[in-house]
């Protein structure tokens, strides 16, 4: 299957170097490190979003972890400053 896809000339160019390193082909290489994701389980459902203008960032929650608020880390770090 074919697909087009858009990426950050840096990461292109960092593709492209790894694939000559590795003696392969561009598109073999991108196969190959995504074919992991195909079988992988999927990731938890999503507990946190943050948004940062038009961009998202997901948080992925590993089951049955306990869940930590924004007092919990102002808590925390109150506890880093005073040592």
């Amino acid at each position: 299957m074919q697909i087009t896809i858009d990426l950050d000339p840096a990461v292109y160019q960092a593709f492209e170097q790894r694939a000559r390193t590795e003696h392969t082909t561009l598109n073999r290489l991108i196969a190959r490190m995504l074919a992991p994701f195909a079988t992988a389980q999927p990731l938890s459902p999503v507990e946190s979003m943050l948004s940062n203008g038009d961009l998202q960032y997901q948080i992925p929650v590993s089951a049955g972890a306990k869940s930590f608020s924004s007092e919990d880390v102002a808590r925390l770090e109150a506890e880093e400053d005073q040592r």
